[in-house]
């Protein structure tokens, strides 16, 4: 009988095509790190790419991601 092989999702996400070269730092509280740890996990993104895009979003005039 063969076993079924569980393969590891990916530790990393695909690269940009264009490299951001820019950063912006924020400090955050316990509480606020876990919510976006959360959230950012549920999302299926890195909780860097998630704040990026949520921080996008809001200044692009769309509100904030689902």
């Amino acid at each position: 009988m063969q076993q079924a092989q569980i393969s590891a999702p990916p530790r990393r996400r695909a690269r940009q095509a264009v490299r951001r070269s820019r950063t912006i730092r924020f400090d955050l509280t316990e509480a606020e790190f876990g919510e976006i740890g959360a959230a950012a996990e549920q999302a299926g993104l890195a909780k860097g790419a998630f704040a990026a895009r949520a921080a996008l979003a809001v200044a692009r005039g769309g509100g904030l991601p689902g």
